[in-house]
């Protein structure tokens, strides 16, 4: 079983073409994806990151110094992944299908990133000290603690329902 792209993922995609035109690349690499993933501070890579003491600036930093802009802006519509960024969709699909997940999420994608030895988002993220073993558990622990506020929420609601 292949597991699916969610919404946010699509999403996500989207906002790393985004990127990569920002920087007037003609690709999507994994460093866009990177990028694209801190887009909603909200999000549970962008809260994990944070809690493992990575701000979004200084991951912005880190890619900039490893990927300079280029100085004329792509004219190309559609812009298609680099080897790396593709092999880092596999790797996130390989740790979704390991969890027995359906859905490839954005924090799939995050530790696909991290497992590309050759990727600029790799890269960065370990030159900022991030390693992917308590990169995963942090986003476990995060979820986890999403899952549990909701069910406190819906819980009440539930249970008052005749």
């Amino acid at each position: 079983m292949r597991p699916l792209l969610t919404r946010e993922s699509r999403a996500l995609l989207t906002h790393a073409a985004e990127q990569a035109r920002a920087l007037h690349h003609h690709f999507i690499g994994t460093e866009h994806i990177l990028l694209a993933l801190l887009v909603d501070p909200t999000s549970l890579p962008a809260i994990a990151l944070q809690s493992q003491g990575v701000s979004a600036d200084q991951i912005r930093s880190e890619v900039l110094r490893l990927v300079q802009p280029v100085p004329t802006p792509t004219t190309t519509s559609n812009l298609t992944l680099t080897p790396g960024a593709k092999k880092s969709l596999q790797y996130a699909a390989i740790d979704a299908s390991f969890t027995q997940q359906k859905f490839l999420t954005p924090a799939h994608l995050l530790l696909g990133l991290l497992h590309e030895p050759d990727g600029v988002a790799g890269q960065a993220l370990r030159n900022l000290g991030i390693q992917l073993l308590p990169l995963r558990n942090q986003l476990l622990k995060t979820r986890l603690a999403q899952l549990t506020l909701v069910e406190r929420i819906v819980r009440p609601l539930t249970m008052t329902t005749p």
